[in-house]
């Protein structure tokens, strides 16, 4: 009878292996998102599914991945019991070295899939995962459009104005939002996840952003514009909607902010009414349809996460197909 292989616990003598370009692309992939799990990988590599999972094994066992063992208490418990990867020491050298990404060199992958990018601890580890199931599902979606364009995060930068390029940290956007009681304030931005397109079924080409922020039941109003609330996000988001904030960073010409909760119904009508409060009584001329909400169950259920199962900024029902509609 043969043994189980452990999940985190690598073969010592595995046997030869030469990388393909498919494996090329699930070490771009990690590299990207930083942790994914199998059927994340699958969605953006796509091909067989049971091969590209018995692929990660060889790839874990050569080093070209890891696989961080807080997935074994994780996800001890739970129904669904998916492999979550990272980028491995192997892996990293191979992107740097015969693909010249700028990777620099030394880095304990080991530790770092332990320790770092927001790796250590349960809570943070599922808020990744979650954004970065949405991020795919809605660049696959966008994708499968005829007439649309996406653009990675590197082409984005690359489009954007000289400053940007140069910037340390180009997806910290930073705003300064009017709170509930009129007075001013400074917060950097960083969405959860970034969405890049180009929209060519419209007479003028539209290069649109979608913001998602994947929200785990946080809370909706706090009275201290500098505590983390939905309400802080929705003023953040706001003022760069009135500042044109992403056409000055990005050289874009709109975007959208997808929330998508983990909490009930009711938590997302109470986000809802949030948005439509702040936009009517505190920083007027920001459109509904700035905004999109929904449930994380209906947006898995959906089989085009860009249908009409999304509330606007009133809570209209809308799709997010069209800039605008």
């Amino acid at each position: 009878m043969g043994t189980h292989a452990s999940r985190t616990e690598r073969k010592l003598d595995p046997s030869h292996l030469s990388i393909t370009e498919r494996d090329v692309s699930v070490f771009l992939a990690l590299h990207r998102f930083v942790i994914l799990e199998t059927d994340h990988l699958h969605a953006i590599v796509g091909g067989g599914r049971d091969g590209l999972r018995k692929r990660l094994r060889r790839l874990y066992d050569h080093g070209y991945v890891t696989r961080p063992q807080i997935q074994n208490e994780l996800f001890r418990y739970a129904d669904k019991r998916p492999t979550i990867y990272t980028l491995g020491k192997e892996g990293a050298e191979y992107l740097r070295v015969v693909k010249n990404v700028p990777i620099p060199e030394n880095i304990d992958w080991e530790r770092k899939a332990r320790d770092r990018h927001g790796l250590r601890g349960k809570f943070k580890i599922l808020h990744d995962l979650g954004a970065n199931g949405a991020v795919i599902a809605l660049e696959k979606a966008l994708g499968a459009i005829d007439g649309v364009s996406l653009l990675s995060p590197d082409e984005l930068i690359a489009q954007s104005p000289a400053w940007t390029q140069k910037a340390h940290a180009p997806f910290t956007i930073p705003s300064q939002f009017t709170w509930i009681d009129g007075t001013q304030h400074k917060r950097n931005v960083i969405p959860d996840g970034v969405v890049s397109y180009i929209d060519n079924r419209l007479e003028k080409p539209v290069k649109a952003m979608l913001f998602v922020e994947y929200d785990q039941e946080m809370n909706v109003n706090k009275k201290d514009p500098k505590q983390a609330s939905i309400q802080q996000k929705i003023a953040c988001y706001s003022a760069m909607f009135k500042d044109n904030t992403v056409k000055t960073r990005f050289g874009f010409d709109a975007f959208r902010v997808l929330f998508i909760t983990t909490g009930s119904s009711e938590h997302l009508v109470t986000m809802i009414e949030c948005c439509q409060n702040y936009r009517t009584s505190i920083i007027k001329g920001v459109p509904p349809y700035s905004f999109f909400f929904s449930t994380r169950e209906d947006f898995e259920a959906s089989k085009n996460p860009l249908n009409k199962f999304w509330r606007d900024g009133d809570g209209s029902q809308k799709n997010i197909t069209r800039l605008g509609s």
